[in-house]
C-alpha cells in the first residue's frame, strides 16, 4: 500500500517546510464524518450544509479568517498532514500529487481537527468551502 506522506515529494515538503504528520486516527474520523452526507458523484451533496463554491486560484482569499492551519487528508486509513493555510493554498496541487480520489482537507482548532470547517478539492479548478453551524 501507498502511504502518501511517504511519498519524495511529500517528504520533501515535510523536511524543507516544517510540515507535521497527523495521525491516522484523524483520518478515520474525518471519514466518518464525511460519510455521513449523501454521495453525489464522486464527492458528498453539500445540500443542507453552509458552502460555498470557490475557483481554485482564489483558494488563498476564501480560508476563512479565523483559520491559520489545515489538516490535509489523503485517505481514512492514513496519515495525513498539518499546515499553515497560506501553504497550503500555495502548494495544494504538490501536495495531493498523486493521490487518489476526491481531496479533503477541514481546519483546525488549536491543535485539533475541526470537522465543522470542511474543503473539498476536485482536483482541478475548483473548490467547495462547507461549514457546518457551531453546536
Amino acid at each position: 500500500m501507498t502511504v502518501y506522506v511517504e511519498a519524495p515529494h511529500v517528504v520533501a515538503l515535510i523536511e524543507e517546510h516544517g510540515l507535521t504528520v497527523a495521525p491516522v486516527a484523524w483520518s478515520e474520523a474525518f471519514a466518518l464524518r464525511l460519510s455521513r452526507l449523501a454521495p453525489m458523484g464522486n464527492g458528498v451533496d453539500w445540500t443542507g450544509v453552509d458552502h460555498r463554491v470557490v475557483a481554485y486560484e482564489a483558494f488563498a482569499e476564501a480560508v476563512w479568517p479565523d483559520v491559520e492551519r489545515l489538516f490535509v487528508c489523503y485517505a481514512a486509513d492514513q496519515p495525513g498532514l498539518v499546515a499553515d493555510a497560506a501553504f497550503v493554498a500555495e502548494h495544494l496541487d504538490e501536495l495531493y500529487w498523486k493521490a487518489a480520489g476526491h481531496r479533503y482537507l477541514c481546519a483546525l482548532r488549536g491543535d485539533e481537527p475541526d470537522f465543522r470547517k470542511v474543503i473539498t478539492w476536485n482536483g482541478a479548478d475548483r473548490l467547495v468551502f462547507a461549514q457546518w453551524p457551531n453546536r
